[in-house]
């Protein structure tokens, strides 16, 4: 992910423009990286359940498992392969000529199918990311969701505590501490 803004609106603007800011601070983005690389996690799930955080809500009132299952499928079928291929060709750098213009199309490919996923997440999932005003407790439930999302994952429950809280903290840096723990 990146700082690009495509120019299409959709269902999932707010949700986009929430991802392009937190992605953009500081550890988020190897945080999400490292999910997504070790545990198979989507980053704009995990970049979701943090915006959704943000506006209120909680583990109650979100469906983890159908979220996951619609994100999933774009993720398999176009962003990993297009993120396979990007990454062997920047891997093979000055053996291919070239290569770091055909790393950056199929990135600016790859961030538009991410633009769509964020569409798809919240059409599909009816999900309302209307604004994104972080109070004491966004860090906290972020925490939670995320925890879960990675347990529904297949992470070990202390293990999602611990990437939930490190993920959850860099997204909501500026946001006040409520001081519970997931």
């Amino acid at each position: 992910m990146d700082h690009a803004h495509p120019a299409s609106t959709g269902p999932g603007q707010a949700l986009w423009v929430f991802a392009l800011a937190a992605y953009a601070r500081g550890g988020v983005s190897a945080r999400c990286l490292a999910l997504q690389d070790r545990q198979g996690a989507v980053v704009m799930v995990l970049l979701a359940l943090c915006a959704l955080a943000a506006q209120g809500s909680d583990a109650r009132q979100i469906d983890i498992p159908a979220l996951a299952s619609r994100a999933d499928l774009l993720e398999r079928h176009l962003l990993a392969p297009l993120r396979a291929a990007r990454r062997a060709i920047a891997a093979a750098g000055p053996l291919m000529p070239g290569s770091t213009a055909i790393a950056e199309g199929l990135l600016a490919r790859e961030l538009r199918h991410e633009r769509l996923q964020a569409d798809l997440l919240v059409r599909e999932n009816g999900l309302r990311v209307d604004h994104t005003a972080s109070d004491a407790g966004a860090a906290d439930r972020a925490n939670a969701l995320l925890a879960t999302y990675l347990q529904h994952l297949g992470m070990q429950r202390a293990a999602a505590c611990d990437a939930a809280r490190s993920l959850a903290g860099a997204v909501f840096a500026d946001a006040p501490a409520s001081g519970a723990r997931v």
